[in-house]
């Protein structure tokens, strides 16, 4: 298995025969080269999750491997707004910043917002109805999440263009192993902006509440850098994982044409489509994890500041997991896949998600018959997120 196929553009856009070899051969695997852990098996992989040895503050172990003429920097926005993240924190700041941002991704709130996401869901398909063709990826995946997060936070429509952008250089930096020069800059310039940006919008929210979340963010007793820190995550999760969820599903089942043909014959196994595309091809295929203290797992040392990739896109198809696990069968149980993750840090925003790509799908299907794939796909095939960049479709 060489290179290392997490590290090896070629290997990433189709690195499940790796994985495989990796759970029989390296299932907790120290890449030397980075100082870092990998482990692949389902059985593993959910264990560790749980692991309070193990913390959420990673983002302080990307500070130094980035490159020397970005470390400052990367070490200032550590310093000042990743580390408030949500997704940074453990124990009990984590449960109490989970309870202020829970009740606006409950089950009860993403079905108030079922009325404006049918709208914006149906305006994005009259664009294109007539024509009979589109990148789906482009001229809808991509659109949809970023209007519904934007709403849900109060950023204006004319600021959602800048939103994507911010969004891609903030996720392919820690998305991308290594991180290169390109990314670094990116990454750097774009948060910068984005937190000049949200302060300002927090500012107006102030003076000016709205019914958005970024209103009652600002009336919770928050600190500001908090605020605005969280509210740049949400921008970020809420846009990257949703596009690439609904792009991968479209592709898988334009590729299994048996299981289009028994979707569109029985919707209401919708649901489970959603879920074994987010088993086949979740979009975050690793997540990291800092190693909190010095302790063995499986024979292996581990060691504090060390960070440890929680392998899920090879987890989701390992046999031990579920049967056949190179199929795609929608009509499969789900199980418990790791698509959103697993224990305390469950991604919070997994119900407005799976809806955002329910009444999608749902409506992309109902509207426009046979349905079709036009042309090559070009996929993100990194190690960390993976999905559909050009998806072209046309119907009939």
């Amino acid at each position: 298995m060489e290179p290392f196929c997490l590290v090896d553009p070629e290997k990433l856009r189709h690195p499940f025969p790796d994985y495989e070899y990796c759970r029989r051969e390296n299932p907790v695997f120290f890449y030397e080269p980075m100082n870092a852990w990998f482990v692949f098996r389902y059985a593993d992989v959910d264990r560790l999750f749980h692991d309070e040895r193990l913390s959420n503050a990673r983002m302080g172990g990307y500070v130094p491997g980035a490159l020397p003429s970005y470390r400052e920097a990367v070490e200032w926005l550590f310093a000042n707004y990743f580390r408030h993240w949500l997704l940074s924190l453990d124990g009990e700041p984590h449960r109490a910043l989970r309870r202020h941002l829970q009740p606006h991704f409950s089950e009860r709130a993403v079905s108030g917002w079922v009325p404006a996401i049918e709208e914006m869901t149906g305006e994005l398909l009259d664009r294109v109805a007539a024509q009979g063709f589109m990148d789906f990826s482009r001229d809808f995946a991509y659109e949809l999440p970023v209007l519904v997060i934007s709403s849900l936070l109060g950023v204006p429509a004319g600021e959602r263009r800048r939103v994507i952008g911010w969004s891609d250089h903030l996720a392919n930096y820690f998305n991308v192993i290594p991180p290169t020069e390109q990314t670094s800059a990116e990454m750097v310039d774009s948060t910068r902006e984005m937190i000049d940006y949200l302060e300002g919008l927090l500012r107006q929210r102030r003076s000016r509440p709205e019914a958005d979340l970024l209103s009652r963010m600002a009336g919770s007793g928050l600190e500001e850098a908090v605020i605005v820190a969280n509210a740049m995550v949400l921008l970020v999760a809420g846009h990257e994982t949703t596009r690439n969820l609904m792009g991968s599903c479209v592709s898988l089942l334009l590729r299994h044409p048996d299981q289009l043909a028994r979707l569109r014959a029985d919707m209401s196994l919708l649901p489970r489509a959603i879920d074994e595309t987010l088993r086949m091809e979740p979009a975050n295929p690793i997540m990291a994890r800092l190693v909190a203290e010095d302790f063995e797992y499986a024979g292996d040392a581990l060691r504090r500041g060390q960070l440890l990739f929680l392998g899920i896109g090879s987890a989701n198809r390992d046999p031990a997991f579920v049967e056949d696990p190179e199929r795609f069968d929608i009509g499969r149980k789900p199980g418990k896949h790791l698509g959103f993750g697993s224990g305390p840090h469950f991604c919070i925003g997994s119900i407005l998600a799976r809806r955002e790509a329910s009444i999608a799908l749902r409506e992309l299907l109902t509207r426009f018959p046979g349905l079709r794939g036009d042309g090559p796909e070009e996929w993100v095939c990194q190690a960390g997120m993976r999905g559909p960049l050009r998806l072209p479709i046309r119907w009939t």
